[in-house]
């Protein structure tokens, strides 16, 4: 998944009501360093790999990702924000 992608997801559960965590599944010690932490609700094997499936806090996701220089988060309204790439 993009950094884009990620950010859009984690401000989609956001705005979602009754949302309360960004679920991600990923292959076991895939998550980059530093990534927030994230509760773990399961832990599967599918073709010889384990794979781990989080719920991450969707606000801490969008910080790591603004702090690592991923993307840049634009205010674009009371109540919108708006992703982008950062300028190389």
């Amino acid at each position: 998944m993009k950094p884009l992608e990620l950010a859009a997801d984690a401000a989609r559960a956001l705005a979602g009501p009754g949302t309360i965590g960004l679920t991600l599944t990923v292959p076991k010690g895939g998550m980059p360093r530093g990534f927030p932490r994230g509760e773990l609700l399961n832990e599967m094997q599918r073709g010889g790999v384990v794979e781990r499936t989080y719920s991450f806090p969707p606000m801490k996701v969008i910080e790591w990702l603004v702090r690592n220089g991923l993307v840049v988060m634009e205010r674009t309204g009371d109540k919108t924000l708006t992703f982008r790439e950062p300028k190389p």
